[in-house]
């Protein structure tokens, strides 16, 4: 199916998607009920654990059949690219900070007063919070890549070319994360760059590795006391010059990255 994939498949087989990611998310509702009842609590995340190896699995499986991929696919990775993605990275989460911000200063014509609240380790280190962090940072950068990237955007660039199939699949990506405003506009630019990742190297394990540090870098500013400080002090200077000299900084870094990963993989090509 991942060749000459049609937009409507596309969009149906994300709408699929999407629901499954509501029914792992079921059990979680379950688990304030047993708070007073720590049996019944690991019972639900016991059944929660078991549901994303399940159809994660499934989709895995599915993928992997009709793509025919193999892991000899990802041979001649380079491990001295790893500092590169992670340039890519740092350059794509300073860039997209202010698109968090724009939504919620449209909505209210320039007058919001933007705040942080920080999380804590204490908060997020729980055995009920198992299955949020396996899905952060484990499970979305792997199995949201094979999907979006190794999936649907090499069967629409197929059909509709690499334009077209790097748009497509980028509204389809930023699509799952609604109803989260804030979140995608960064989450459409984030298909994209991953998408040029995979396009010009054809091994989805970069796009996997950039996706990784994105999550990673998230959970950590989330909820350390460093990160705290860092959000706090976006907030406080949300939509500033200094706030956009920073977005432009990092979007110099994000080009300079992508151009220099882009001309790597060409002469890699060149030479094999």
């Amino acid at each position: 199916m991942s060749k000459n994939l049609p937009v409507w498949k596309a969009v149906l087989l994300t709408v699929i998607y999407q629901l499954t990611t509501i029914i792992l998310d079921a059990p979680s509702y379950f688990i304030a009920a047993y708070r007073e009842n720590p049996a019944g609590s690991y019972v639900i995340l016991l059944l929660q654990l078991l549901l994303y190896v399940l159809l994660y699995g499934s989709w895995c499986l599915y993928i992997i059949r009709q793509t025919r991929f193999q892991l000899g696919y990802e041979s001649g990775i380079k491990l001295k690219l790893i500092p590169l993605i992670f340039v890519i990275f740092m350059g794509f989460h300073l860039f997209s900070k202010p698109f968090f911000y724009l939504y919620e200063y449209i909505r209210t014509a320039g007058k919001t007063k933007f705040g942080y609240f920080p999380g804590s380790w204490e908060a997020v280190f729980t055995i009920q919070n198992i299955p949020y962090m396996l899905s952060l940072i484990i499970v979305a950068p792997l199995v949201e890549e094979l999907f979006f990237r190794r999936f649907l955007l090499k069967g629409l660039r197929q059909k509709y070319g690499a334009t077209a199939a790097l748009l497509i699949s980028s509204l389809l990506f930023c699509s799952i994360h609604w109803p989260d405003y804030n979140n995608l506009l960064p989450t459409f630019t984030m298909g994209l760059v991953a998408g040029l990742i995979y396009l010009w190297s054809e091994k989805i394990l970069y796009s996997i590795l950039f996706h990784f540090f994105l999550n990673s870098v998230y959970f950590y500013l989330a909820y350390s006391e460093w990160g705290g400080k860092y959000h706090l002090y976006f907030s406080k200077h949300a939509l500033d010059p200094i706030f956009w000299l920073s977005a432009f900084a990092g979007l110099l870094l994000l080009t300079a990255g992508l151009l220099t990963f882009r001309r790597l993989m060409a002469a890699k090509h060149r030479y094999h």
